[in-house]
């Protein structure tokens, strides 16, 4: 059976500052899941890539404005908030899979989804709901195992006209799971995302990003983001033994909040203390020390054009470093 990585994180996990987010026609915004395609050179797709390559393993994502053009067989059809509106006919769509992770999204009138895979029914999920912004708590993923083959996957209509946001499939030894919630806190992740978002993955690799940057906005102490960290990495633990942990890219301007006063560098360090005292520090990487590494000889105008998005996310030269760091400890978990 295949098996799953999930990858936990914040905005740069889902892939802020490639270029995805342009092609989305709503805003980002808090606690934001972009979904974005595969192809943008975020460092979940680029570690995608080589695990693929690795493992001779595939994946195919079909995103709403490619959902509306199989449902209707028109190009200029507009999609319903960043979805397809599955009506009267069903959504029918075949490809070959073992692992086929949908999302929907909630909003007023959406109604009930059937999700059938060759004639079988294998889920209905409830999405009737407010329309409220485009954040991860208005979506709904429904990830499901099966035998690696060509099937036929029908989505209907139960009641209502449910909103179909996503189709991801994945065949092969492993599928790559981004699990990016934008915003979010250590412990606003572990409360309101964990449990669908990453243990619903039934993970066999878990890669933790552990967001330094929105704890330190928060004004969270040092000492309290280490807790959090811990709680992670302890809750990462009771899914799998295989992790990696790793810190965050570094930031552009000043390196002390004006909330808090903390240096920035104060906070990366408790991702390695925490893994340390979890007894996982053979699975810790430092992104934040390796891009610093690869910007040492750059002044920070110099830094900002080759690395940088913007102030807090690196561009896709600065997601290389994310995934070659990464990959050095991933690929022995393989």
């Amino acid at each position: 059976m295949i098996k799953t990585i999930v990858f936990q994180g914040d905005s740069h996990t889902w892939g802020e500052g490639v270029g995805g987010e342009f092609l989305l026609g709503s805003p980002a915004c808090a606690a934001d899941m972009r979904m974005f395609s595969f192809s943008p050179p975020s460092y979940v797709n680029q570690l995608r890539r080589l695990v693929g390559e690795a493992t001779g393993s595939s994946a195919y994502d079909v995103d709403f404005s490619e959902l509306n053009l199989l449902y209707t067989g028109r190009a200029d059809a507009r999609p319903t908030r960043e979805c397809l509106r599955i009506g009267k006919k069903p959504f029918v769509l075949r490809g070959k899979f073992d692992f086929l992770l949908l999302t929907f999204r909630k909003g007023a009138g959406a109604g009930t989804a059937g999700v059938y895979i060759d004639g079988e029914k294998k889920a209905e999920i409830g999405l009737e709901g407010e329309e409220g912004e485009n954040t991860a708590s208005g979506f709904v993923r429904l990830p499901l195992f099966c035998e690696d083959a060509d099937h036929e996957i029908c989505v209907k209509a139960e009641s209502g006209a449910p909103l179909l946001r996503r189709v991801e499939m994945h065949s092969g030894r492993y599928a790559c799971v981004n699990s990016g919630v934008g915003s979010r806190s250590t412990a606003e992740y572990l409360e309101s995302y964990w449990e669908d978002y990453v243990a619903a993955m039934k993970p066999d690799i878990i890669v933790l990003e552990c967001s330094a940057i929105n704890d330190w906005l928060r004004n969270i102490t040092p000492e309290e983001y280490r807790q959090s960290v811990g709680r992670l990495i302890a809750e990462a633990k009771a899914l799998t033994d295989k992790l990696v942990i790793h810190d965050v890219f570094p930031i552009m301007g000043e390196l002390s909040s004006p909330v808090s006063g903390v240096p920035y560098p104060d906070m990366i360090r408790q991702v390695r203390l925490a893994a340390e005292k979890a007894g996982t520090a053979d699975s810790f990487v430092s992104v934040f020390d390796a891009a610093n590494e690869a910007m040492a000889a750059l002044n920070e105008r110099d830094r900002a054009m080759r690395y940088f998005h913007d102030n807090w996310h690196p561009n896709e030269h600065g997601y290389k470093i994310y995934a070659d760091t990464v990959w050095e400890k991933l690929k022995d978990k393989l």
